[in-house]
């Protein structure tokens, strides 16, 4: 909501105040997916990196 808001007043601070706390949460779930299909993939089928 933060972010539409900020566009529609063109306030930078308002965008960030919801652009920030999406971006951070959006990491924390890639990081816990990359988790769990390290968890979750045998080691025979998981993609070795070089």
């Amino acid at each position: 909501q933060p972010i539409l808001t900020g566009i529609r007043l063109d306030d930078t601070s308002l965008i960030l105040q919801g652009a920030i706390p999406a971006a951070g949460l959006a990491l924390l779930v890639q990081g816990l997916f990359e988790l769990a299909e390290r968890v979750l993939v045998p080691k025979g089928l998981q993609v070795k990196s070089r």
